[in-house]
C-alpha cells in the first residue's frame, strides 16, 4: 500500500490528535467542503482503484464515530468471539451502557448507573492517548488510569468506576458465548480489571476511605432537614429515617413493596433478587411513616411512578448529588453528611433507646436466619417490635429539633399486627 496515499498526514488527524484506525479505515474531517466541515468520515485506501474511500458517519462527535465505524465494520463480522486486541474498548461500555437502559413509550425508565457512565467516559479519555482496544487496558494501563483520577476523584469514586468497568467486561465476556444474541462486540477473554479497594487505594497513595463513623447531632440532622427544599429529597429522608434501608432501597422503594393489611414494608422488589451481602429486609410499618406512605398515594397523579421517591415524573437513583448541595450550603456546613448517615444515625439510636440487638440487626438486613423460621415470623404480633418502637422515638425526638414537619398531621395509631389493627387497616383501604 502506498504509504503517501494512506499515511499523508502521519499518524495525526486534522484535529492534531492521534488518529484512530480500526481495521483498514481510519477516522478523519473533510477539507474540501466547508458545508460539510466538522463531520468525521470513515476513509480507507482501496488497493484495487489506488483511491481513497470515505463513508459519512454522520455525527461532530469524534467519540460515537470511533463507535460507529467499529459497529459498521462488525456488523457482517462472524460471531467468534476476538481476542482482546481486536476489540474496541468504547464498543463494550456502548454495548453494557445500552443493555442496562430500558426505554418504555419513548421515555428512558431504567438507566446505568452514574459511576458506569462517568468512568466509563473518563477510561476512553485516558485509553485515546494510550491505544483503544481491550487488550491496551492491561494491568500496567490501568494503574496509570487509576492514579490520573487520584487527583481529583476520591478513593471510593475511583472503585465505583473500576468496578463498572469490570461490570461491562464481565458482561461482554458472559453475552459473547451466546451466539444468538445480536450487536454483541464478541470477546474471547480480557485482561484482570483492579477492583479492590486496597489495591487501589495503594496505586493512589492515599489513605484509605474513612468508615462511616460519623453521627450527628440531633440539631445537625434537624439543620440538615430544615435546609432541603425539594419535596423529593424531603420524601427520601422520612423513608430513609423509618426504614434504616440502604440509600438504593429508598430509591426503589414503591406502592407495590406496602402491605398495608399486614403493616408490613418488603424492601426488596419483587423483581429485584436478594443478595446475602445486600439483603433487603421485610419490615413493620412504623407509626411515623404510614399516614405519610398513605398520603403520597392518595396524592399520585396518573402517570407518576409508583416509586415514592421521584423528580421530574422520574425514579431517582441517587440522593448523593442532592445531599452534596445541601450540605455544602453555608449555614449548613455538614460535609461528612451522606445518604447512609441516615442509616447509621438510626441504627445507633436506636441502640441507646433499648431496641434488641436481633431486633435491630433484622431491621436493617443483616441477620438473615434460619429460612423456615424467616417465613413465617414476620405474622409475629411483635416482630421487631423493639425496633420499630425506638424508631417511633427517635423520630419523635427529631422532631422537636426541626422547623420541618416529621411526623404526620393526622395521630396515627400504633401498629401491631393483632385482630382489631388488620380489620382497621381493612377499613381504611
Amino acid at each position: 500500500m502506498p504509504r503517501d496515499k494512506r499515511t499523508r498526514r502521519g499518524k495525526l488527524d486534522r484535529t492534531g490528535e492521534r488518529r484512530f484506525e480500526f481495521r483498514g479505515w481510519w477516522l478523519d474531517l473533510r477539507d474540501d467542503d466547508e458545508d460539510l466541515s466538522g463531520y468525521w468520515y470513515a476513509f480507507r485506501y482501496s488497493t484495487g482503484t489506488g483511491r481513497v474511500r470515505r463513508t459519512s458517519l454522520g455525527t461532530r462527535d469524534r467519540d460515537k464515530a470511533q463507535i460507529e465505524l467499529i459497529a459498521e465494520c462488525l456488523k457482517d463480522g462472524n460471531r467468534d468471539p476476538q481476542t482482546p486486541d481486536k476489540v474496541h474498548l468504547s464498543l463494550v461500555f456502548t454495548y453494557y451502557q445500552k443493555k442496562k437502559t430500558v426505554v418504555e413509550n419513548g421515555k428512558k425508565k431504567k438507566k446505568p448507573h452514574p459511576a458506569a457512565i462517568l468512568g466509563h467516559k473518563l477510561c476512553v479519555e485516558f485509553m485515546r492517548e494510550n491505544g483503544t482496544s481491550v487488550a491496551d487496558f492491561s494491568g500496567e494501563a490501568q494503574k496509570k488510569f487509576i492514579a490520573s483520577l487520584s487527583g481529583k476523584h476520591e478513593t471510593s469514586s475511583i472503585v465505583s468506576y473500576m468496578k463498572m468497568i469490570a461490570a461491562a467486561v464481565n458482561m461482554v465476556l458472559k453475552d459473547s458465548k451466546d451466539t444468538k444474541l445480536e450487536g454483541v462486540p464478541r470477546l474471547k477473554s480480557a485482561p484482570h480489571i483492579i477492583t479492590g479497594e486496597n489495591e487501589i487505594t495503594a496505586i493512589t497513595d492515599r489513605p484509605a476511605a474513612r468508615p462511616r463513623e460519623y453521627l450527628p447531632s440531633f440539631k445537625d440532622m434537624a439543620k440538615f432537614i430544615d435546609h432541603i427544599k425539594t419535596p423529593h429529597v424531603r420524601r427520601y429522608v422520612i423513608i430513609g429515617l423509618n426504614t434504616w434501608a440502604r440509600p438504593e432501597a429508598v430509591c426503589d422503594l414503591s406502592k407495590s413493596q406496602v402491605n398495608y393489611e399486614l403493616g408490613l414494608i418488603d424492601l426488596n422488589p419483587e423483581d429485584r433478587r436478594q443478595a446475602v451481602s445486600k439483603w433487603r429486609a421485610l419490615i413493620p410499618i412504623s407509626s411515623t411513616l404510614l399516614p405519610w406512605l398513605e398520603q403520597w398515594d392518595a396524592e399520585r397523579k396518573t402517570g407518576e411512578p409508583e416509586q415514592y421517591v421521584f423528580w421530574r415524573g422520574e425514579p431517582i437513583k441517587s440522593a448523593a448529588g442532592a445531599f452534596q448541595r445541601v450540605r455544602e450550603k453555608k449555614k449548613v456546613n455538614l460535609p461528612q453528611l451522606i445518604p447512609y448517615t441516615l442509616r447509621h444515625f438510626m441504627r445507633t439510636h436506636a441502640e441507646r433507646e433499648g431496641a434488641l440487638f436481633e431486633d435491630a440487626e433484622r431491621f436493617m438486613g443483616h441477620a438473615v436466619g434460619n429460612k423456615s423460621t424467616s417465613s413465617y415470623l414476620h405474622y409475629h404480633k411483635n416482630y421487631l417490635r423493639s425496633a420499630r418502637e425506638a424508631t417511633e422515638r427517635i423520630i419523635r425526638e427529631l422532631d422537636k429539633h426541626t422547623k420541618t414537619n416529621l411526623l404526620p398531621n393526622s395521630s396515627p395509631m400504633p401498629i401491631s399486627l393483632d385482630n382489631e389493627r388488620r380489620k382497621r387497616l381493612r377499613n381504611n383501604d
